[in-house]
């Protein structure tokens, strides 16, 4: 019996819009294609958050050290390569949520040849993802392995089973460089902590200092008012020295935020791994935990963007 592309699309629908926390009933496609988007979309909220905390940090780095006449190209270099790390894991994301796009879309009409190329580049986006710049990051390709060879060898069978056992191994095999890698996103989120502390030092040491908006921001999120603090007694210092204390504190709880957030994210994705090799198998658990799960992720990201 021949397949037809909406028989192809429903089978691979089926698996990958499980990813994203969808509901168990495909009949409502255009609702559960909006939340296999909705959920890939969250996974690039968290890395374009990653990367504003990365921008912020090489800005205030770099402007610490033209106040103190020194150099930065040697800064740059290691924040651009950074950046770019973490836009290849946002673009693997973006893929993801088009990919689902054209799912929808094909269970409309004959789109079969697009849904061939998101795959295809859905594949390819995640074979590219580089290693991230940052102490103790892991190489990506040993936990992504050959992918690549398992795309040759689906274009060349057609099988249904092996394309939707192809999507399953590209979702488990991010969920386990995610999970490698939580420790790094940590790390960038309090790297940027840190200084958020060394500009609260250096408002309250050199009030003169003028402040570019971006980083006044960054301040100002804190809730605190620096501008009436006194020096020059000792209960003066004491009250700079639990200012201080407090900044810091605050700032963290925005790495705190990431790593909750992320942590959120690495469940559900584990969840979705699990539904999508039981839907690989001919069975159809249910959908409410992967699907709460996703939520919670989002409301985590949210939180861990605000200022």
């Amino acid at each position: 019996m021949s397949i037809s592309p909406k028989m192809v699309a429903c089978l691979l629908a089926t698996v990958a819009l499980a990813a994203t926390g969808c509901g168990a009933d495909l009949s409502p496609g255009g609702e559960l294609v909006s939340v296999g988007i909705a959920g890939g979309e969250t996974i690039s909220a968290f890395y374009d958050a990653l990367i504003q905390f990365t921008v912020d940090t090489v800005e205030v780095e770099i402007f610490v050290r033209g106040l103190r006449n020194r150099p930065s190209e040697d800064l740059r270099e290691g924040f651009e390569t950074q950046i770019a790390s973490l836009s290849y894991r946002k673009q693997f994301a973006h893929r993801l949520t088009t990919t689902y796009t054209a799912l929808g879309e094909l269970l409309r009409v004959d789109a079969s040849k697009d849904v061939q190329a998101e795959v295809e580049s859905l594949v390819g986006s995640l074979a590219k993802i580089p290693q991230l710049p940052v102490i103790g990051a892991i190489v990506p390709s040993n936990v992504v392995g050959p992918i690549a060879g398992e795309l040759a060898a689906w274009r060349q069978s057609r099988d249904v089973r092996r394309g939707v056992q192809l999507v399953v191994n590209v979702l488990d095999r991010f969920a386990k460089l995610y999970e490698r890698e939580g420790p790094a996103y940590t790390s960038i989120a309090q790297q940027r902590a840190n200084n958020i502390g060394t500009l609260v030092d250096l408002v309250i040491s050199e009030p003169t200092v003028v402040l570019p908006r971006s980083m006044k921001m960054m301040i100002e999120s804190l809730e605190l008012d620096f501008s009436n603090l006194p020096k020059d007694q000792p209960s003066g210092l004491s009250s700079i020295n639990a200012f201080k204390q407090l900044a810091r504190v605050r700032a963290e709880q925005r790495a705190l935020a990431t790593a909750t957030a992320g942590g959120s994210i690495g469940r559900a994705l584990v969840l979705s791994v699990d539904i999508n090799r039981t839907y690989s198998a001919g069975r159809r658990p249910s959908l409410v935990q992967v699907r709460a799960a996703w939520d919670q992720a989002k409301l985590d990201v949210d939180r861990m963007k605000r200022p």
